[in-house]
């Protein structure tokens, strides 16, 4: 599994890097980095709410069909469903690359109760560059028994994220992890993906072929037990 420590790029501010994402704020969410060590002093019964999220596998991803070496994915709306509150985080960038670690993303306002849902979706951050959204993979893939370079930009996705918790009490601070599997990128026939003209395998939201990459990672994301 791929949890351990990571820095976090750009929230509403593009440049910035830091600690955990933080909805603060009476759960209405501002999407600033908090920059602690997650270690608010609460006492005991005020809830908090913590996701991490990582990969599945450590990168880069190797033996394996498909080589990951990077993977990106730009969030909105994140949204811990319970049954008193709906704490909600704006934005989040969660930047995977060479040896890095899960995510923490703080409701750190989550009030106590019951967690049923996950929720949020692909979109842009808000003052981001052009390509500061939806999803981008980066790596290899082995067609006809070469590797050949693979390039995955996927802009325009706007598609809903949902991991469903069950029911996780939050009494006190809680943490959650969230696995983002790739395992289904080795399914996919790209013997059918299209090519730049240097042989290079680069599908982007304009290409029909996309779709197939944007089935399989909306669904990726799961709980980890």
């Amino acid at each position: 599994m791929c949890w351990g420590m990571c820095w976090l790029a750009a929230c509403t501010d593009p440049g910035a890097t830091g600690g955990p994402i933080d909805a603060g704020g009476g759960g209405g969410g501002n999407g600033y980095i908090d920059g602690g060590s997650g270690d608010y002093d609460r006492p005991p019964g005020s809830g908090g709410l913590t996701f991490e999220i990582g990969l599945s596998e450590e990168l880069p991803r190797l033996g394996k069909a498909v080589q990951v070496d990077e993977a990106r994915f730009y969030l909105r709306n994140l949204t811990a469903v319970g049954d008193s509150a709906y704490p909600m985080i704006s934005v989040a960038d969660l930047d995977f690359k060479l040896n890095q670690g899960a995510f923490p993303v703080n409701f750190v306002d989550a009030p106590p109760g019951l967690y049923s849902n996950f929720d949020g979706q692909f979109g842009a951050l808000e003052g981001g560059e052009e390509d500061d959204r939806g999803y981008r993979i980066h790596g290899s893939v082995m067609v006809g028994g070469l590797p050949v370079e693979l390039e995955i930009e996927d802009y325009a996705a706007t598609s809903p994220i949902h991991v469903t918790l069950g029911s996780v009490r939050v009494e006190d601070e809680t943490v959650v992890k969230i696995s983002v599997d790739l395992g289904f990128l080795d399914t996919i026939d790209w013997s059918l993906a299209p090519r730049d003209a240097t042989g290079k395998i680069r599908t982007t939201s304009a290409d029909d072929f996309t779709q197939v990459v944007r089935d399989g990672i909306v669904v990726a994301w799961k709980l980890v037990p």
